[in-house]
């Protein structure tokens, strides 16, 4: 057993990077403890091969290299997971900056919480795509008189939310009244999820009735754009939930047709 120690160790390690790059803000707040977990398991394999390679050293027996080698790999691996660690934190923090300085100019009567900034976002659509505080200030500003006047908004927050993964935002925001089928500047709630491979948030958007095969204005759908990011779990919960992969778009293309890779080929095969 002990010779599969390292293998072992080393394919949860990677596999717990692979779905801390690919998880993304799907992940939420559970990334923060993928991290952390990542991190425990390469200090617990550098300090022990490190150690156990100290000790042969010093006894003079073989198998010095071997441990030096595993170290470092472990070593390498940690790096990795804290640069991700460190460039989630920063992003976060941006985001969350950003949220402060737009709810402090709201607070003082400076902005409604509905008016576009200069980038063309709302406080509301920034706070719904934040998450952590966030939600708790999308809920106050849904409580709002003038929320019932600002229905395009609140759809274009709900967007905001769908692209960013952020369920609770969006949940919020759909219970306040924006369906789950809407279209917000030309771009359906489902397509923000896809588009941003969130797929519990697709899935979650399916549950309260957005359409499967709505398409856009070029005849898109959502099983179009996951076939074209190479998604598969994505177009495995589409065909799921009753995509229609025959439909084409405006070219004449079927979601087979822009798959882009072998595997979400596969899936539509019998499409073709």
């Amino acid at each position: 057993m002990k010779a599969f120690a390292n293998p072992i160790l080393l394919l949860i390690i990677i596999a717990l990077l692979v779905q801390h790059a690919v998880g993304g803000a799907e992940l939420g707040g559970s990334a923060g403890m993928v991290t952390a977990w990542t991190l425990a398991l390469c200090l617990t394999g550098l300090l022990v091969n490190g150690a156990l390679a100290l000790a042969r050293a010093v006894s003079h027996r073989p198998g010095v290299l071997v441990l030096g080698i595993w170290s470092c790999i472990y070593l390498v691996l940690g790096s990795c997971a804290w640069v991700f660690a460190t460039e989630l934190d920063e992003d976060a923090r941006e985001e969350q900056q950003q949220v402060a300085r737009m709810e402090e100019s709201w607070r003082s009567g400076k902005i409604s919480p509905f008016a576009r900034n200069d980038e063309g976002v709302s406080l509301l659509a920034m706070a719904a795509a934040s998450g952590g505080r966030g939600v708790a200030l999308v809920q106050e500003i849904l409580a709002l008189p003038q929320a019932a006047e600002n229905r395009e908004e609140l759809c274009r927050a709900a967007l905001a939310a769908a692209g960013a993964g952020r369920r609770a935002g969006l949940e919020l925001l759909l219970d306040h009244g924006v369906p789950a089928d809407t279209e917000c500047d030309g771009q359906l709630l489902l397509h923000a999820a896809v588009l941003g491979d969130h797929v519990d948030t697709a899935d979650y958007l399916l549950g309260r009735g957005a359409k499967v095969d709505a398409a856009d204005a070029e005849g898109n759908t959502a099983l179009m754009h996951a076939a074209l990011n190479g998604n598969v779990p994505m177009v495995k919960l589409l065909l799921k939930r009753g995509a229609n992969p025959a439909l084409q778009n405006q070219e004449g293309r079927d979601a087979a047709s822009l798959a882009a890779n072998d595997d979400v080929e596969q899936l539509l095969e019998p499409a073709n």
